[in-house]
């Protein structure tokens, strides 16, 4: 983005201000027994916004610019924040997002939508890194200051950018092969390591090199889901053998400090219900710096290190010998519910060399 970053800050570009060319509306807040499993409209709230797909309805009759329609340019101010051209049906959004309004024949929504990212970028470095927990005014997002050359300019602008990212999709896509490659070869060897034993490598049950036995997580009630609050941690987050902190939800749900449900940073997470191919995923918990709650559909455990090495369980977790077994231990009549039980993860056959072993195989 550092083009996006010389238009932003070129000292012969016009500087204005966001209120004088750009309207915010304010979403509308809701009461619980407003929000409906089914409706005549989508309630969207900040976490669909961005990553989570439980959509609530409402059949609530408000003034048009409580709605907003496909291609509508939106901004999520609270906490998780930052722009998206809506790409949806009709729908009702959330206090905690604004439509906006401007003339077109001013100021380009591509443009805008470009500022927004780039401004929104911004506004993250000047809170500090770290900083979870972001809110930007209604007031003072209008005060920001907006470069405005002419339309042309802007059309410029955002040709060279759409351009810019459309080559950045592509290297994305080649990547995505180029990793999926990889994973195979990846695949291959943790076969051979765990496999083609040495000689002392011995055989134990999982459940006998742990400290903490797998238990599963708690999954607050539905009703208490918020676009705030507690970060629960979302099966995603383990989905795919790597740890993403950012897969979380909120709630505002009362919590007990001494409960068993919070994650530390080296948990070892699996999931233990989910599709035939995802059951039983693994992750080492990583870059926690917020009390965080796991759910019901994560178990956690912890190695005991005087036997054996996180990362080097992690990994025989991922070998296809173990998630051969896995998968076929899961259970359910529902094909896209698999479910693993908490004997069958503690009977898992784990097969150990010596620590300086252990520690060489994982540098590998």
């Amino acid at each position: 983005m550092n083009y996006t970053h010389d238009v932003y800050t070129h000292a012969n570009t016009k500087l204005v201000r966001l209120g004088d060319v750009c309207r915010i509306i304010n979403g509308r807040a809701y009461k619980k027994r407003e929000l409906l499993n089914e409706g005549k409209y989508l309630v969207l709230r900040v976490g669909n916004f961005f990553s989570n797909k439980q959509w609530y309805y409402s059949d609530l009759e408000l003034d048009e610019e409580k709605y907003c329609e496909n291609g509508d340019l939106l901004y999520a101010w609270s906490a998780s924040f930052g722009p998206q051209i809506w790409d949806g049906e009709k729908a009702i959004y959330h206090y905690h997002i604004w439509k906006t309004e401007f003339d077109e024949h001013v100021i380009s929504k591509r443009y805008l939508y470009y500022w927004f990212c780039w401004d929104s970028e911004k506004i993250k470095n000047d809170h500090g890194a770290g900083t979870t927990m972001i809110h930007v005014t209604k007031k003072s997002m209008e005060n920001r200051k907006l470069p405005l050359p002419s339309l042309s300019e802007q059309q410029r602008i955002v040709a060279i950018l759409d351009d810019a990212f459309e080559r950045i999709d592509a290297a994305i896509a080649n990547t995505e092969r180029n990793l999926a490659n990889a994973r195979e070869l990846f695949e291959s060897y943790l076969n051979k390591v765990f496999t083609e034993q040495g000689e002392g490598w011995e055989e134990k049950k999982l459940g006998d090199l742990l400290k903490s036995q797998p238990r599963n997580g708690w999954s607050p009630p539905a009703r208490n889901h918020s676009d705030n609050g507690t970060p629960v941690l979302t099966l995603s987050s383990v989905t795919g053998h790597r740890f993403k902190p950012d897969k979380i939800k909120y709630t505002s749900a009362r919590t007990n400090k001494d409960a068993h449900y919070w994650v530390g940073n080296g948990d070892l997470l699996m999931t233990r219900s989910n599709t035939e191919e995802l059951v039983g995923h693994v992750a080492i918990c990583s870059d926690i710096s917020t009390p965080t709650i796991y759910p019901d559909l994560i178990m956690r455990m912890t190695i005991d290190n005087c036997n054996a090495l996180t990362t080097f369980i992690y990994y025989q977790l991922r070998s296809p010998r173990l998630r051969r077994i896995i998968q076929e231990s899961a259970s359910g009549a529902n094909p896209t519910m698999k479910k693993i039980k908490k004997s069958v993860v503690q009977g898992l056959p784990i097969v150990l060399p010596s620590l300086p072993q252990q520690t060489q195989s994982v540098q590998r």
